[in-house]
């Protein structure tokens, strides 16, 4: 059954397996031709633009297509960036930016303060250092 999309545009690929057969013939390229895989080259290799990827994403029927192509690029990134050979500090703007990955930052928001009287009137802490004070 031949999907609609709400643009009335006939789709790009018709059907999962057309799709899905192109995101093969893409692996294999970037794997001969030794590219990194992204959904920016994706996009070039299947001629649209990354946002028809993006929309493909939504549909239930290629969702799955979709994310299956979205985690190897991730993981093509992930292993290039361990690698001291591929890694450019290009991949880490990238993963922030289109893989939600962030710099961790850990913020100790503990009160040491340990002043009891904080809390206290004027006239609780008068006693208080009264009674300090006259041991």
């Amino acid at each position: 059954m031949e999907e609609k999309n709400l643009w009335w545009k006939p789709l790009l690929f018709k059907t999962v397996e057309e799709l899905d057969t192109k995101i093969r013939e893409f692996i294999d390229y970037c794997d001969t031709k030794a590219k990194p895989m992204t959904l920016e080259r994706l996009s070039v290799f299947l001629d649209c633009e990354t946002d028809t990827i993006r929309n493909y994403e939504k549909k239930d029927a290629y969702f799955g297509t979709i994310k299956k192509i979205r985690k190897l690029i991730l993981a093509d990134k992930v292993e290039r960036l361990n690698d001291r050979t591929t890694f450019t500090p290009w991949i880490v703007f990238d993963l922030k930016n289109n893989h939600d990955w962030k710099d961790k930052i850990e913020t100790d928001n503990t009160n040491h303060n340990n002043d009891i009287t904080e809390h206290l009137t004027i006239e609780q802490q008068k006693a208080i250092a009264k009674r300090i004070n006259n041991g």
